[in-house]
């Protein structure tokens, strides 16, 4: 019953819920008008949890996702405004955020494994309820519940930390 609506744009749609919205557009009828990291930032600081956390920017919510995690009690939505980026061939983003090198693995399912890597190291275990391909926009509704164990790392995941620093 509780929503984080992290980017509204001109109203949000969970109006019948308890919902802290925001949108940097100051037009926007939202409860605050702020970066969504900072006001993530906010909320977390302040220690709210919510039932739901969703995440649907113009662009990519990747620096939100740890955060939403944290916050998200039940579910998370996340809207995966990079997928676009695939029409154009272009990896630059994804390659650094989501590790994808080419366009094989440019994929809906790969960007959902890095965003479950989150959610476990978290100590969250996110599962797939629905996904949404519409070519040049994805959207995944995850259901989230607490993870007694983290998995642990693979190769991968080592060999793409140490390239990282």
């Amino acid at each position: 019953s509780t929503v984080c609506d992290v980017y509204c744009g001109g109203l949000s749609i969970y109006h019948h819920l308890k919902v802290v919205s925001n949108d940097i557009n100051a037009d926007s009828i939202a409860s605050y008008h702020m970066d969504a990291l900072a006001f993530m930032c906010l909320m977390y600081t302040q220690g709210k949890k919510f039932d739901l956390v969703d995440l649907d920017p113009f662009g990519s919510a990747f620096d939100c996702f740890d955060l939403a995690v944290k916050m998200a009690n039940k579910g998370l939505c996340v809207t995966l405004g990079e997928y676009g980026h695939k029409r154009f061939k272009r990896l630059d983003y994804v390659s650094t955020a989501y590790g994808i090198d080419s366009m094989e693995a440019f994929t809906i399912d790969n960007m959902v494994e890095v965003i479950k890597r989150i959610g476990a190291h978290n100590k969250k275990k996110l599962s797939v309820w629905r996904v949404a391909d519409w070519k040049n926009i994805g959207r995944v509704w995850f259901t989230v519940e607490p993870l007694d164990k983290m998995p642990p790392l693979r190769n991968r995941d080592m060999a793409t930390m140490e390239e990282t620093r």
